[in-house]
């Protein structure tokens, strides 16, 4: 199920493995060659759906030679209206490396929480915990794969200036802000922590974590990942989450009150000029 105030896709990329000439493309400073990506991309429509994604290990479109294989599946989870956005991997190929580049043995599915156009940012919203937004999601399986049965909830922070703004945070607004200067958009996975009772377990670590720490700030669960691509069934919910919704009422600068609030939709932008004169055919 996905609820209709959001917008999501899928999409399913494929990397490029033989680094020769119109497979990739070659840095300017280091002259190494970066693989070339293919994608394809399929909307979820609103409401119950079911989606059927194939998944070739090498597209039929590879007539250039450049033994693309698959990479990996992921969800883009949009308020509709909107740029802001959360990406997730639910499924493919994440090896860690160390920082020479070498394989660590794990799969890691890193996120992004808060997206936009302008780039990411860590997760900021007030009053979720770092144990719902980690880094990563991490297995030990060949390949890494989401719960069989998995639900994300998505929520909007919105802020209620009752002061006049200095000059400096106006233009840092409408510098970095979205469509909606004053709502935030974040989803997060589900998840029940072990220390409840579920099956996720959060890495947690001091800060500075040490060196030698291991899958610090990051979460696993013994259904995640699989040895073997194979078809398979995922159940994805895409829903709101009223009770996560908050609005910060700004007294005074760096002085806010929470408080419970609705989903904030994004407003519908208006036509362009352009739309307006086809509406008139």
């Amino acid at each position: 199920e996905k609820d209709p105030r959001l917008d999501a896709r899928y999409s399913i990329t494929y990397v490029a493995t033989n680094l020769k000439e119109g497979c990739g493309s070659r840095g300017y400073t280091t002259g190494t060659m970066k693989p070339f990506f293919v994608q394809r991309s399929m909307s979820v429509p609103d409401g119950n759906y079911t989606i059927n994604l194939p998944i070739y290990m090498t597209p039929e479109e590879d007539k250039a030679g450049c033994g693309y294989r698959f990479g990996g599946l992921e969800l883009l989870i949009l308020r509709k209206n909107d740029d802001q956005y959360s990406r997730f991997w639910l499924f493919g190929d994440f090896n860690d490396r160390d920082i020479n580049g070498k394989r660590r043995g794990e799969q890691w599915a890193r996120v992004i929480y808060q997206g936009s156009k302008g780039g990411a940012s860590s997760p900021s919203f007030v009053g979720i915990s770092k144990n719902q937004t980690p880094i990563a999601f991490r297995s030990d399986k060949k390949y890494f794969r989401v719960a069989s049965e998995t639900t994300f909830v998505c929520m909007t922070e919105h802020r209620i200036y009752e002061y006049e703004l200095p000059q400096r945070d106006k233009e840092l607004l409408e510098k970095w802000s979205r469509n909606d200067k004053e709502t935030d958009f974040m989803c997060t996975m589900k998840m029940k922590l072990d220390t409840d009772g579920g099956k996720y377990h959060y890495h947690e670590c001091p800060v500075p974590a040490p060196i030698d720490s291991k899958g610090c700030f990051t979460t696993t669960n013994p259904d995640f990942g699989i040895d073997e691509i194979t078809s398979d069934t995922l159940h994805i919910d895409i829903l709101v989450d009223k009770s996560k919704c908050t609005a910060l009422r700004y007294r005074a600068y760096g002085d806010f009150v929470k408080e419970p609030d609705t989903f904030r939709e994004a407003p519908i932008p208006e036509p362009t000029a352009w739309e307006k004169v086809k509406s008139l055919f």
